[in-house]
């Protein structure tokens, strides 16, 4: 099981469709005896994804406590960050033994104007790339990054991945959840569209979700987005937010420490389990049903605007069918 531990909301970027410093009037950092508590109690848990807000907002006397005590207690668990590294890029000495020796590191980056820094700045390619060049020669690997599509950056996937391959890396590019500052998801049957022009453009094994779809349209397990087991206690995720309160994943956490409570419920109001939220009773009849129904969140938004935007959904990805059954199964 992954553990995923939203250890502040507080950041220094101020993203236009990021939902960090719009869940909470006051900034609460974790305390690391609720994360310790809960890994007695879990023995099962094999990586902790750090995310935020942003990791890095934290002294990192934090998580020399959390490796020490790992140590101590002969805990073998992954510890990874999810964080944009600018306080890594004004302050590496700060960061450079932890993520050299005990912490793997994913960053982001996209194109567009909606990634900024706290003074309100685009955080643009060339800043990126200097970061990526910087943390290559000092910790010694190369990153990989995340991007948040929507309407506004669309046409940026391809440059997106183009991008990548130019730094001999991969990316991995998530439709925009309804979380935070952004209101209406982006649509995932435009997100499919993205991925198969990526595959057909031959650009797919620097895509990390282009893989994804070739396994989970195989029938294997996948990793999130793809992971239809994701309420699974050994297999899948779980989500540890800043006062210490567990859910299925980090959007869903949002969206319950804000007091949206669609995660439990079905269109009639009626409170179901999570393993059995799906997008229509006749899904499993339909060849994108592992696809379509492998993610909770995804499936909350699109109930939550409503029929219209719900049929839309099937009518185009039932009509993408034959071009993932060529591209998919290459």
């Amino acid at each position: 099981m992954d553990l995923v531990i939203k250890i502040s909301d507080k950041c220094n970027f101020k993203c236009d469709f990021c939902s960090s410093n719009m869940i909470a009037a006051n900034h609460n950092d974790l305390p690391l005896w609720k994360v310790t508590s809960y890994l007695v109690d879990h023995p099962q848990v094999r990586n902790i994804i750090v995310n935020g807000g942003d990791p890095l907002c934290i002294d990192p006397e934090w998580y020399w406590h959390l490796i020490g005590w790992l140590e101590e207690t002969k805990r073998d668990i992954n510890v990874s960050f999810t964080t944009n590294l600018w306080d890594f890029y004004k302050h590496p000495n700060k960061w450079e033994e932890l993520f050299k020796d005990y912490v793997s590191v994913c960053t982001s980056f996209q194109y567009g104007n909606e990634r900024k820094l706290a003074t309100g700045e685009v955080f643009t390619e060339d800043m990126f790339v200097e970061i990526f060049k910087m943390f290559k020669e000092r910790i010694g690997y190369k990153l990989k990054f995340i991007a948040v599509q929507n309407y506004k950056n669309a046409s940026y996937a391809l440059a997106t991945v183009e991008l990548a391959k130019r730094l001999g890396t991969t990316c991995r590019i998530n439709p925009a959840l309804k979380s935070g500052r952004t209101e209406t998801p982006y649509p995932f049957h435009l997100m499919m569209r993205t991925w198969l022009d990526i595959i057909e453009g031959g650009l797919g094994e620097y895509e990390d979700n282009c893989k994804l779809l070739k396994d989970v349209w195989a029938g294997n397990d996948t990793e999130c987005p793809f992971n239809s087991r994701c309420h699974d206690n050994d297999f899948g995720i779980k989500c540890m937010s800043p006062d210490g309160s567990v859910h299925l994943c980090p959007a869903i956490a949002d969206d319950i420490m804000k007091g949206i409570d669609e995660a439990y419920v079905d269109g009639s109001g009626k409170k179901i389990p999570f393993s059995d939220i799906l997008i229509k009773t006749e899904c499993a009849m339909c060849k994108n049903f592992k696809i379509c129904n492998s993610c909770k969140k995804r499936i909350m938004d699109i109930h939550s605007m409503g029929e219209s935007y719900l049929n839309d959904h099937c009518t185009h990805m039932k009509a993408m069918i034959p071009r993932m059954e060529h591209l998919l199964c290459q």
